[in-house]
């Protein structure tokens, strides 16, 4: 862990992946104008230089926002560095399946960032996530909190769009996380949801059936995507441009990110979702959301899954 002088963010964003995440990502970043300029860069360089064009057409109607094909030789201290890029997840595939393959993909698209020198802001998108994000941390040796993967944050959005739908409240007013894992094992945090300061328990009888139920239609929603039309990239492009935004305007909001875990519930060694306060100093440790025992239990078995295939990944790509 780097714990050197914090680089304060540029407005420049090197988005490396320009398939249908990453050009979300783009036009989402564009529709909020919160970016000064955007790059985009793919290994195919003709479908990233295609997808620049379109979206410099898009930037006529915005307010000053560049759009270019970039690569890693542009990036300056305090850009923002989104890597999408790798194998998509088919139907039927979870996130994890995808390990072997991605994992040489990132220590590639990692390895091109380190050469540069630059202190940049990194945000993992590529699944499975988690363990991507803990490769990226420890070969790039950055500033602490400058480092950190998309986690569950799309996760909690489904969470709580699930239970205003139930409740007929706008989700605005409903505050719950997802986290641990981006993926299979991934579970809700009920035992502190509320709905405008209410507690969820006092609205409903959250028995284990109400418990299963919920977690199983979040951890499903994504493969209900895939299926349908073989890709998630809306709800994902809107969740890393509202991150984006709170790194760039400093609003130091919470999210629940995928962090390197120096401890929290007696984890450490890997990187999974937890909440934490984002700025531009990039993501600061805010301390451990309570848990109950069932949820903490959730939380360990969720690290297990993640150490066991961090180690084997590990073990067999180089």
């Amino acid at each position: 862990m780097n714990t050197g002088n914090i680089v304060l963010p540029t407005g420049r964003v090197l988005i490396i992946g320009s398939g249908n995440v990453g050009t979300s990502i783009a036009y989402s970043l564009l529709n909020q104008e919160v970016v000064k300029h955007i790059m985009l860069y793919d290994i195919v360089e003709e479908v990233a230089k295609a997808n620049a064009y379109d979206l410099q057409d898009a930037s006529n109607f915005t307010e000053g926002v560049k759009v270019s094909f970039g690569n890693y030789s542009e990036l300056n201290d305090g850009d923002v560095v989104i890597i999408t890029c790798g194998l998509a997840q088919k139907k039927g595939q979870s996130r994890l399946d995808l390990l072997k393959q991605n994992a040489s993909i990132i220590k590639e698209v990692v390895n091109n960032i380190k050469k540069t020198g630059k202190k940049v802001f990194v945000i993992m998108v590529t699944n499975p996530v988690d363990v991507l994000t803990q490769i990226a941390v420890d070969e790039l040796n950055l500033t602490d909190g400058m480092v950190f993967g998309s986690g569950t944050y799309l996760d909690s959005g489904r969470l709580r769009f699930i239970i205003s739908e139930k409740l007929n409240v706008n989700p605005i007013n409903v505050h719950a996380y997802v986290l641990g894992e981006h993926g299979d094992s991934s579970f809700p945090v009920l035992s502190s949801a509320n709905i405008g300061g209410i507690c969820l328990k006092n609205l409903i009888q959250v028995t284990d059936e109400y418990y299963d139920e919920l977690t199983k239609l979040v951890r499903e929603k994504a493969y209900k995507i895939i299926q349908g039309k073989k890709a998630t990239c809306f709800g994902i492009g809107e969740a890393i441009a509202k991150i984006v935004k709170c790194i760039l305007r400093d609003e130091e909001r919470i999210f629940p990110l995928s962090v390197p875990l120096r401890g929290e519930y007696g984890i450490n060694g890997i990187s999974m979702s937890i909440p934490v306060k984002l700025s531009t100093k990039g993501f600061e440790r805010i301390g451990e959301i309570s848990l109950d025992h069932k949820e903490l239990e959730l939380m360990k078995r969720s690290a297990d899954i993640l150490r066991k295939n961090l180690t084997s990944v590990r073990e067999n790509v180089t």
